[in-house]
């Protein structure tokens, strides 16, 4: 009789059980790997701040055509709503609709030349934006279900992401400026000269950029997250603020298009006047960034299987 068989049994049933557990984490680890499949997709929508760097404004040296030109005083808004789609764990697609409020105004910068000029603008803009996102610090499903209940599987990770985006911008832009209280569209108004004869030809209001972007992300619960993001667009015009070249005969303006484009077309303090002065740089296209906050809402795509759903 081998007296020690009661031991080897003990063993046995202690390497099962270790291997029981093994296989289940395991399991465990699998699905969680793979919950980001379920979460493909997710809506967001939020709003914030937007700014523009023109020819308008600026800072009180030559222009620049940076951040160094931008007039805090001149922030206004901007709001969007997309669709995300998960590509791979690193990488997702979206499509973006946005609209925006853009200012400039020669009365916030310090350098002499420009603030004589005394021209300003607002800028409705429209975009539609198809982009790419790639993670630095990838997005991690949180294991949580509600807000309530903060735990996590071990390895999971924290619940913060970063990103960075590009992709390619479609927008149209509507600059406009204010007299005697009436907001006039400059675009028909020819403030260069444009559609004359010897002018150059009206500028298209629809334009591309290309859209550069980085955002921060929390995971709040499996479903919901919040992100801040910061997008600049590069765009392929120089009339975001209607001011591009160099002055018009202002009295063919007058004739063209009546007293008020004339008026808009030359505001300077010092009543200068006369055609060829210089009104703006063509060398620099418009830039225009907004940052928001965003909400998210993550969709689950799983389907029952047999009258049972997942649980993870």
């Amino acid at each position: 009789m081998n007296l020690n068989y009661p031991k080897m049994v003990k063993r046995i049933s202690i390497i099962r059980q270790i291997s029981l557990i093994v296989v289940a984490l395991s399991i465990f680890s699998t699905t969680y790997s793979q919950l980001w499949t379920r979460y493909r997709t997710e809506i967001f929508f939020g709003g914030g701040a937007s700014q523009m760097l023109s020819d308008l404004g600026g800072g009180p040296e030559a222009g620049r055509n940076d951040i160094r030109d931008m007039n805090l005083e001149a922030t206004n808004y901007a709001a969007t709503v997309g669709v995300r789609y998960k590509i791979s764990d690193y990488v997702s697609g979206r499509m973006s609709v946005s609209y925006l409020q853009t200012m400039a105004s020669d009365e916030y910068t310090e350098n002499p030349g420009r603030a004589n000029r005394n021209l300003s603008a607002r800028t409705n803009i429209f975009e539609f934006s198809p982009m790419i996102e790639f993670y630095l610090l990838k997005e991690n499903i949180p294991m949580n279900k509600t807000l309530g209940r903060r735990y996590r599987h071990y390895g999971q990770g924290g619940d913060f992401s970063i990103y960075v985006a590009t992709g390619f911008t479609t927008l149209y832009f509507n600059p406009q400026a204010q007299l005697n209280g009436t907001w006039h569209d400059l675009q028909p108004l020819g403030t260069e000269g444009q559609g004359l004869e010897t002018g150059n030809g009206k500028y298209s209001r629809f334009t591309f950029g290309l859209p550069v972007g980085i955002g921060f992300k929390y995971s709040m619960t499996r479903h919901w997250s919040i992100s801040l993001e910061g997008q600049a667009r590069f765009t392929a015009t120089d009339y975001l603020d209607d001011v591009s070249t160099d002055y018009y005969d202002n009295q063919e303006i007058r004739e063209a298009y009546g007293p008020v484009a004339a008026e808009l077309a030359n505001r300077r303090l010092d009543g200068g006047g006369g055609e060829g002065g210089i009104r703006g740089n063509p060398e620099n296209n418009d830039v225009y960034m907004f940052l928001e906050f965003h909400l998210s809402r993550r969709f689950d795509s799983s389907k029952r299987r047999g009258g049972i759903r997942r649980s993870f």
